[in-house]
């Protein structure tokens, strides 16, 4: 664990890449030692709970990368002095699809481009992913819905929930950037 965490500090990149790569290996650590009875036995128990807590911490770490872009999509209602009730603020709206927009493309770029190599843990991290993101998502949608009426949608609302829940899919695939990049333009 000691010797993953110092070549976790080495790379040169960003916190959530290295979040990722402690993520991986510490539950293929903890996998191969909880899947080989002989190794399962001669590990202290201390050795297993200090990596699976570890792996837990990691899961929270990573979750809260998306918390400003969940943050975005809930809205409150605003009060408008013009009308004596709580509204929508259209241009709240628009100012908040267009951050979710450029949050959601970089998280995108950036996870298409990480690998996960334990197959249950990148679906479960995928899974949780879709769990949180798309009833915000679809929530915020059916909001604009029933207070924007503009023809410029596209220009807002450049993702339907379908190609929110695909990109969320391609997470940890290891793609290059320009293969993301062109893979991103094709669902828009």
């Amino acid at each position: 664990q000691i010797n993953i965490n110092k070549k976790s500090k080495r790379e040169k990149k960003a916190d959530i890449f290295i979040t990722i790569y402690l993520l991986n290996n510490f539950h293929f650590v903890y996998k191969s030692i909880t899947d080989n009875n002989e190794l399962f036995e001669i590990i202290l128990p201390a050795t297993i709970s200090s990596y699976k807590k570890s792996i837990d911490e990691l899961k929270h770490k990573f979750f809260n990368y998306f918390n400003r872009t969940i943050e975005v999509l809930n809205l409150s209602m605003k009060s408008d002095e013009s009308d004596s009730g709580n509204k929508i603020v259209i241009g709240d709206l628009k100012n908040r699809i267009q951050e979710f927009n450029s949050e959601f493309i970089t998280i995108y770029l950036n996870l298409q481009s990480f690998f996960i190599s334990e197959e249950d843990l990148s679906n479960d991290l995928k899974s949780d992913i879709l769990d949180i993101l798309i009833p915000s998502y679809e929530q915020f949608r059916q909001i604009w819905n029933e207070n924007v009426n503009t023809k410029k949608d596209k220009k807002y609302l450049k993702h339907s929930t379908e190609s929110v829940e695909i990109m969320i899919n391609r997470f940890f695939i290891g793609s290059s950037a320009s293969t993301s990049s062109s893979t991103y333009s094709s669902l828009k």
